[in-house]
């Protein structure tokens, strides 16, 4: 399985960066990711209709 990864610099901080990593498309760490996004989903539109 092959991680992604992006680094950012912070332009207003010295040194500092941000570094995002993700799961390869087409992984089986990619399909949780997408399951884990679709019920986070369903739990917003949940708390917007009460």
């Amino acid at each position: 399985m092959a991680i992604c990864h992006e680094v950012l610099a912070v332009q207003s901080s010295s040194g500092l960066t941000i570094t995002s990593y993700r799961p390869g498309p087409g992984s089986s760490s990619a399909d949780a990711l997408d399951l884990l996004r679709g019920r986070n989903a369903g739990a917003e539109h949940a708390a917007v209709a009460d």
